[in-house]
């Protein structure tokens, strides 16, 4: 069943989350560094939200294996 369509309002809050195919994990090294590499990433795309118009601010992050 396919989800409900979501609904936009100016100012809301949304929960984003990335997950693997199948519940795979999407961070593979043992060393955290692909992990690293994706905050890092997050992170530069967060501040250059003046410039990329479809992100706002971003208040938390939790990565979880």
């Amino acid at each position: 069943m396919a989800r409900q369509v979501r609904i936009e309002s100016t100012g809301a809050f949304h929960h984003v989350m990335a997950r693997g195919n199948h519940l795979e994990p999407i961070f593979h090294s043992e060393d955290a560094s692909d992990q690293e590499l994706f905050l890092k990433t997050l992170d530069a795309l967060a501040s250059r939200r003046e410039e990329v118009k479809t992100v706002g601010s971003l208040y938390e992050t939790t990565p979880m294996p």
